[in-house]
């Protein structure tokens, strides 16, 4: 989107390495004000209520270097690499490298009557897949629907395998981000960033807006109230519903790197929580009638002591006594003729909170 050129005089220090022209943002520019809106996770067939992309008359796909903001801007420009770590030091292969081409020869994409599909074909000096991620990037590049397996070991086991994808409408332009990794340290993991233009396709959730941020759909009430808002559940089959309750020392953001006194990073520590609890009256309502959420969730009911069933409960015995916490939320759901497949709405996470309720239940 072209921003509103205020004055070419006052624009012209932006040339000097300025980051941009001063004065109050315009109140007819969007673009310089942020406003949460809400999130549908529900997908719609192709109809006209999804904004339209370039007709695509032929199956195709391409490595895209980079994608620009991605992730609404957290993560700045996503780039397509592959990495790993190299006697302490971070090694990185990009889009031109002879050796990442070689690597990136592994996948490919086809077309198939219900949307398209991931092929993966192992090269003979790489070991089977131990972690893979398919996920959809809308058009102004937030991280969207996944799709997820019911058996990963099973499908990956024979080295080559194919993932359905049909949550695209068809005739359009998609960007999807694929990860993967053998789990050899040795290795390169794949963070990978493809163009895949469709001809056949289900249905596609909507974009969300150009500036989303996560944070406006999700807090920590009171130290340990869940509170989700501005979320429509998507409306499937077999929705359940997944959160974990995560420490760490940062309390800026969510996974915010926190530098320790040896120059190591610290890394956060999970807590357990809930995982694939089917989803409540309340949240099925919304679905069905296409309102938005207004959920509050009470952490402590899910404590090890009080909550023994079998979709997990969070464990305090794992604290390792670090000041905040935060929480990953997120649906997962079924297709009619898809057995085996999920798909994942994209995690939502708060601005980390104070840790210290759940402390003072530890100690008591």
């Amino acid at each position: 989107m072209k921003k509103t050129l205020l004055s070419l005089a006052i624009c012209a220090v932006a040339f000097l390495g300025l980051t941009g022209c001063p004065g109050n943002p315009s109140e007819s520019d969007p673009k310089k004000q942020h406003v949460a809106e809400i999130v549908d996770l529900r997908n719609y067939k192709s109809d006209g209520t999804i904004l339209a992309r370039e007709s695509i008359t032929e199956f195709s796909y391409k490595i895209i270097d980079n994608v620009e903001n991605f992730d609404g801007g957290a993560e700045g420009t996503g780039v397509s690499r592959f990495q790993k770590t190299e006697n302490g030091q971070w090694k990185q292969l990009f889009p031109g490298d002879a050796e990442f081409k070689a690597l990136a020869s592994m996948v490919s994409f086809e077309d198939h009557e219900d949307g398209f599909k991931f092929v993966f074909k192992k090269s003979e000096d790489y070991g089977n897949i131990s972690w893979v991620g398919l996920q959809y990037v809308d058009e102004n590049g937030n991280r969207s629907t996944a799709i997820d397996i019911e058996d990963w070991d099973a499908l990956t086991s024979q080295g080559d395998f194919e993932i359905v994808y049909p949550l695209v409408n068809p005739n359009t332009s998609n960007i999807f981000w694929v990860m993967f990794d053998d789990g050899n340290p040795n290795h390169y993991s794949a963070y990978l960033f493809y163009e895949v233009n469709t001809i056949h396709g289900k249905g596609c959730v909507k974009p969300m807006q150009w500036d989303y941020q996560e944070t406006d759909y999700t807090e920590i009430l009171d130290g340990h109230i869940l509170h989700i808002t501005k979320m429509i559940p998507p409306k499937a089959y077999n929705i359940t519903r997944s959160f974990q309750l995560i420490e760490q020392k940062n309390g800026s953001k969510a996974y915010g790197e926190y530098k320790n006194d040896d120059g190591s990073y610290d890394v956060v520590t999970k807590l357990g929580g809930c995982f694939n609890e089917k989803i409540t009256e309340e949240e099925q309502t919304a679905a069905d009638n296409g309102t938005a959420l207004d959920l509050k969730i009470d952490l402590a009911d899910y404590l090890e002591e009080n909550y023994e069933k079998y979709w997990g409960n969070i464990d305090l015995s794992k604290s390792e006594g670090k000041p905040y916490i935060f929480t990953e939320f997120n649906y997962k759901y079924q297709l009619e003729d898809y057995d085996g497949y999920y798909f994942s709405t994209p995690a939502v996470k708060p601005v980390p909170v104070s840790s210290e309720y759940f402390q003072n239940l530890k100690s008591e």
